[in-house]
């Protein structure tokens, strides 16, 4: 597990730094098409898995995970980056509301542990 951690370390700002580069010369149609397919993936590594764009913010309560995540420091360096790909400044009322109505629905009845 260690050696994996620090590959993963080593690897998945490399192929950011890729990404982020690709995209200040893409064209707007190369762009998109990328864009498109990271769309609702887990491509963001938060230190323990992947997660989507859309469940990242640059400003988000720790208490938030693992359904909710913040912009961690090493990341920082990449903010065009996950600003292009939809991470935002930080979480509406409504996305907790969605969090807690898709919460409910998972659990039911049964009382969360």
């Amino acid at each position: 597990p260690q050696v994996f951690r620090q590959t993963l370390a080593t690897v998945i700002p490399r192929c950011y730094d890729l990404l982020s580069n690709h995209f200040t010369t893409a064209s707007s149609i190369e762009t998109e098409k990328v864009l498109m397919v990271l769309q609702d993936q887990a491509w963001i590594w938060v230190g323990d898995n992947f997660v989507a764009a859309q469940m990242m913010a640059f400003e988000a309560p720790e208490n938030a995970r693992p359904f909710l995540y913040s912009v961690t420091q090493e990341l920082l360096c990449f903010e065009n980056l996950l600003r292009l790909c939809g991470v935002r400044d930080q979480f509406s009322a409504g996305d907790f509301v969605q969090l807690s109505l898709s919460l409910s629905n998972k659990l039911g009845s049964r009382p969360a542990s």
